[in-house]
């Protein structure tokens, strides 16, 4: 469990993680910032496939399920960092104030909980769920419904995390209690 303090982070966003499912749901996380872009500050995605398809993705026939716009991406002035270590993924969430939490949609569908699940509430930064509100609900308890980004304005709640980082931190140790996640421990 890491700090939650928001006095020096380098980013508003990051998001750790590849490419493989991911173009949808991040595109919906990049929409609502577009709006107020100029307020984000630096915004980066770290992982694979974010700057150029993995090259095997051609010899496989899968192309497509590692889709990126990258002139989007440039369009939005996203930052690309190559992928991390396993042991440095929560201290690259730590660089911001938000990271996104999507996941592949069958595992939404699914029901099912990934490392991500943990990683980020455990993370110094504020999770911003793009999942089913029915879901973050039952993973996370009802006060993190207010970290769930959707509705026809969701930009407004980037602003508003950006605005009041505290606020949100208060609902993110709620979780961490929830989960039992403990300073000094590792993650589930």
């Amino acid at each position: 469990e890491s700090p939650l303090d928001f006095s020096a982070k380098e980013f508003g966003m990051i998001y750790v993680g590849h490419t493989k499912f991911r173009w949808h749901s991040m595109s919906q996380v990049l929409q609502a910032l577009e709006p107020v872009r100029d307020k984000v500050g630096r915004v980066a995605l770290v992982g694979e496939g974010w700057d150029n398809p993995p090259e095997w993705t051609r010899w496989l026939d899968i192309k497509e399920d590692y889709y990126v716009d990258r002139d989007y991406l440039k369009k939005l002035d996203v930052e690309i960092m190559p992928p991390v270590p396993y042991p440095q993924v929560t201290a690259t969430m730590n660089r911001a104030v938000f990271n996104p939490v999507i996941y592949r949609p069958l595992f939404e569908c699914l029901d099912m909980v990934t490392c991500r699940t943990f990683e980020t509430p455990a993370a110094g930064t504020i999770p911003l769920f793009l999942l089913d509100p029915k879901y973050v609900r039952e993973i996370y308890g009802d006060p993190a419904l207010e970290l769930v980004l959707g509705g026809e304005r969701p930009h407004e709640k980037v602003l508003d995390v950006l605005a009041r980082p505290g606020h949100y931190a208060q609902i993110v140790q709620g979780i961490r209690d929830l989960l039992g996640l403990k300073a000094g421990e590792p993650i589930p």
